[in-house]
């Protein structure tokens, strides 16, 4: 008979042994979501068993909690939460973002996963279109956002940029948005006499528009799309 060996204190991937509970089995906890589990010692010295059952939120927490405050003094920062907002979009499948990032396969730079002060050395670094100052200028009042410039690309160096939610809505590819062109035609057409329900009707058959007549209206109404006259 083998001797009992107590794993308590060790880690397994993202299982931090607690107890030892009995009959082989460990009381863990996550150490990416933090939620319990017991694991037989054997199942965890194989890796047979890795995480919670959560894989997704264990390993976007992780990357999160990899760098936590007390490494780079960052987690309340502006830049962190851009990075942490990206993080979420790509690798958490309960985002409601999730289904137009991570999703379709869009993914963040490693190194800025691994260590978010590169992240932040970057968005400071002359390498975006724009700086934050000049973003702030050309935008008062408007929110900084950090938006991909080839919307099939990733959250990577030289394809992010600062924009607006206006300007990121205005690059999205999907037929849920309006585009330019959509707008342009929707002012024109409602000073012709247009209702919004016939513009809506038409975008629908020759612009295959999948979105809200809500939409159309926040443009009529100069809600939304107010640089397009």
């Amino acid at each position: 008979m083998s001797k009992f060996i107590d794993l308590t204190g060790q880690t397994f991937s993202y299982l931090y042994v607690q107890c030892y509970i009995g009959n082989g089995k460990y009381k863990c906890v996550c150490i990416g979501c933090g939620k319990e589990k017991h694991v037989r010692g054997c199942d965890l010295k194989s890796e047979k068993v890795k995480s919670c059952g959560r894989s997704w939120l264990c390993i976007a927490a992780k990357i999160l909690k990899k760098n936590s405050a007390t490494t780079h003094g960052l987690s309340s920062s502006f830049e962190y939460i851009h990075l942490n907002g990206m993080i979420q979009r790509c690798y958490n499948p309960n985002n409601q973002m999730y289904k137009y990032y991570g999703a379709l396969g869009i993914t963040v730079y490693q190194e800025w996963r691994d260590n978010p002060q590169t992240f932040k050395d970057y968005l400071h670094s002359g390498q975006m279109p724009e700086t934050l100052e000049e973003f702030k200028a050309r935008c008062r009042g408007k929110t900084a956002t950090i938006d991909r410039i080839d919307t099939k690309g990733n959250y990577e160096p030289l394809n992010i940029r600062w924009a607006t939610m206006q300007e990121q809505n205005q690059n999205r590819g999907d037929f849920n948005v309006l585009n330019e062109e959509m707008v342009k035609f929707i002012k024109i057409e409602i000073k012709n006499g247009k209702t919004e329900y016939e513009i809506f009707e038409f975008l629908k058959i020759n612009y295959n528009y999948l979105g809200h007549i809500n939409t159309i209206g926040d443009v009529i109404k100069g809600k939304s799309w107010t640089n397009i006259k």
